[in-house]
């Protein structure tokens, strides 16, 4: 479904800065983030996401895709939003984050907030994709590698230390 704007856009002084966007998807509320947003940009960040919980959305879904820099204040006003909805059973996840930002969240510990990438999607990565893949390695059978119960117990010499110590 066609994302349809649904509250003006919001943002900082000058161009550089950021903007925030209430937007209604359908089947969830999203807020829509771009551009830098540091302590400038978080009131209107707040806002939308203030909005977005308002309009009683089980699910908000926060896209990160444009976002260019996110320091403290952004993040706090994300926890802030998230715990709050969820207290109301409630979620909140961020779509889509630019590299700065996952950066960030994944050393916040607020990787687990990101949504998975979309089936089919096709994200770049560099040169150490190739250590990062798996391949199938078929298990060992377990009837086959199993040691045999009936084989007798191997005999102990006099210089085996597990001989028994009695005289």
């Amino acid at each position: 479904m066609a994302a349809t704007p649904i509250m003006g856009e919001a943002g900082g002084a000058g161009p550089s800065h950021g903007g925030a966007k209430l937007v209604d998807e359908g089947d969830r509320g999203a807020v829509w983030l771009w551009g830098e947003h540091d302590t400038t940009t978080v009131g209107a960040v707040s806002a939308a996401l203030a909005d977005a919980a308002a309009a009683g959305e089980a699910h908000i879904v926060v896209d990160l895709r444009n976002v260019t820099f996110l320091d403290a204040s952004t993040v706090g006003a994300l926890v802030g939003s998230r715990l709050l909805l969820a207290r109301g059973d409630r979620a909140m996840t961020l779509r889509r984050p630019s590299r700065s930002a996952r950066r960030l969240l994944e050393l916040t510990g607020l990787g687990e907030m990101i949504e998975p990438d979309a089936p089919g999607l096709v994200t770049k990565v560099g040169a150490t994709t190739a250590l990062a893949t798996w391949i199938e390695v078929p298990t060992a059978d377990p009837e086959v590698d199993r040691p045999s119960t009936d084989a007798p117990a191997p005999a102990r010499t006099p210089g085996d230390p597990q001989r028994s110590r009695r005289r």
